[in-house]
């Protein structure tokens, strides 16, 4: 067959108060991708950011045949992280002060590393999916909010047997102070990387500040307690990004759109667009992220992870 998009879920409605959604994902086909595609109009007493109508999306969790769940990330988290596989994030930028004005914005869960590129082989296999769930916050930005969600992928006869799949381990916690250690286990085949959230981040330290008392100060990772990568600072991924990160998202104040719900995040790449194997062997191997606290705040380490 080859190229295969279809509708997983249309016009679903979400609600304004808290709960949780499922979608069967059971295909018979490798899946590349999931599309979730959130509509909705301005509420009249919103304090109306884009920010605010992606971090509703309070937490992703993808079930299959292996584990329930397998996966788990943020909403904001992953929309922060789609770049890093190539996709620019997209939400609308019109003026967010009129009430009732309609407002979208995507997120993509990815199962490739290069969900552009049908020709590499990865994805999730045919009939490994279970359910696609996502946890709603309550949330006052948008009314008659309803999403759509959209599978891509390939045929079996053209990818019968992918390499691996996309996971995300959550590790979402508060540091208690300044120089704490944190170790965030990673379980899988290969490490490609580490989305990460800071509350504390560069741009919005005071006047002389120091430059490390970020919520991060700095990672390792760690095979056995032994350092493999590192230690390096979060600023090592402002070189790193596929597209620039230093611009939050649009507010009702106008500005210049970014592309980032939060300056907060920061991606760590190991490897994720290798042309050969992708990231770090770590099958077998007893690994850790170690995060350091530059100061004691709420802080997520979301490993990236190749499975089979």
């Amino acid at each position: 067959m080859g190229k295969i998009v279809a509708s997983v879920r249309n016009n679903r409605s979400v609600g304004t108060t808290a709960t949780t959604l499922t979608d069967d994902i059971k295909f018979n086909f490798t899946a590349h991708t999931l599309h979730l595609d959130v509509f909705g109009d301005i509420a009249a007493s919103a304090a109306a950011t884009l920010a605010l109508g992606v971090a509703s999306v309070g937490q992703c969790r993808v079930e299959t045949t292996v584990s329930q769940p397998q996966s788990t990330i943020d909403g904001a988290d992953l929309f922060n992280f789609m770049q890093n596989v190539g996709i620019s994030p997209y939400y609308t930028a019109n003026n967010l002060s009129v009430d009732g004005q309609p407002k979208g914005f995507g997120l993509i869960q990815p199962f490739t590393p290069f969900p552009m590129d049908d020709t590499r082989n990865y994805g999730l296999p045919s009939q490994r999916g279970v359910q696609f769930v996502v946890d709603w916050i309550a949330d006052g930005t948008l009314d008659d909010k309803v999403y759509d969600l959209t599978v891509e992928g390939i045929s079996t006869d053209i990818q019968p047997s992918p390499l691996g799949y996309i996971k995300f381990i959550r590790d979402a916690y508060t540091s208690g102070a300044v120089g704490e250690e944190n170790r965030t286990r990673v379980t899988g085949d290969r490490l490609l990387g580490s989305m990460n959230f800071q509350t504390s981040e560069f741009e919005v330290l005071a006047a002389n500040a120091a430059n490390n008392i970020t919520g991060i100060r700095q990672q390792s990772v760690l095979f056995s307690e032994n350092i493999v990568l590192g230690p390096y600072k979060p600023f090592r991924s402002w070189s790193m990004g596929a597209y620039a990160t230093s611009l939050k998202l649009s507010s009702p104040t106008g500005g210049i759109a970014g592309n980032v719900s939060n300056l907060g995040a920061f991606f760590s790449d190991y490897g994720i667009h290798n042309s050969g194997k992708l990231g770090l062997a770590i099958a077998g191997k007893t690994v850790d992220i170690r995060t350091t606290a530059g100061v004691a705040q709420a802080t997520r380490v979301n490993p990236v992870v190749l499975v089979k």
